[in-house]
């Protein structure tokens, strides 16, 4: 009896020992996860700080070219127009509320060329979405932005699911959202689903930016 009781003892403190090691080892793994995440988004807000963002405005040109070929030119001309209103909307959000680094504005189907920074063949907007003949990009140092959906952030450490909603998102420099603790996302809509202006949603943007440079610089 006191045989058996001993070899169960020995088979508990050891299966003890081993759950222990486990858990040790995911919390280590855990702290290293953390550490590289805020190492990682501290280098993007410098480098986002000393460079720019590069804004990513829709076109919805297929949808439009699919209604013209359908000979449905007033859906087009709607669809053409209330995405432009959109564009203008996003665009002028910025001029007067985002301070934190220097922005520029592209169509989507520049994408691949901003991927492989070919900026000369990039036609960056000004305000009324025609060619800005005065601003041109030509730098190294950049991120991306767009409003969409944000994806799953895998960093379970910060919390939240965000997966779905529609925000302002900053993306890398080729188009990959980003992680937390960056501030990567604000939502666009506000208390009961009341969609968020546009204005408000790129000033939130630009406080949270700043608050997080200042913190990684104090």
């Amino acid at each position: 009896m006191n045989s058996r009781f001993f070899l169960i003892s020995i088979f508990i403190f050891i299966a003890s020992g081993y759950s222990f090691a486990q858990t040790g080892d995911a919390a280590q793994k855990k702290l290293s996860l953390h550490k590289q995440l805020q190492q990682q988004a501290s280098e993007e807000i410098k480098t986002l700080h000393e460079g720019a963002l590069l804004v990513r405005l829709t076109t919805r040109k297929k949808s439009i070219e699919a209604l013209r070929k359908m000979g449905n030119e007033n859906a087009a001309n709607t669809i053409e127009k209330e995405q432009a209103r959109k564009n203008k909307s996003i665009i002028n959000a910025f001029l007067i509320n985002f301070n934190f680094c220097s922005v520029y504005f592209f169509y989507s189907d520049y994408s691949d060329l901003v991927k492989e920074r070919q900026f000369n063949k990039v036609t960056f907007l000004n305000k009324n979405l025609e060619k800005d003949s005065v601003k041109i990009f030509n730098g190294t140092k950049f991120l991306t932005a767009e409003f969409n959906e944000v994806l799953a952030d895998t960093a379970k450490n910060y919390g939240g699911n965000n997966n779905g909603i529609t925000a302002l998102i900053i993306m890398s420099d080729q188009f990959i959202q980003l992680r937390r603790p960056f501030p990567f996302f604000v939502r666009t809509f506000e208390f009961l689903s009341l969609r968020r202006k546009d204005y408000k949603t790129v000033r939130i943007l630009n406080r949270e930016l700043h608050e997080f440079y200042n913190k990684q610089n104090n």
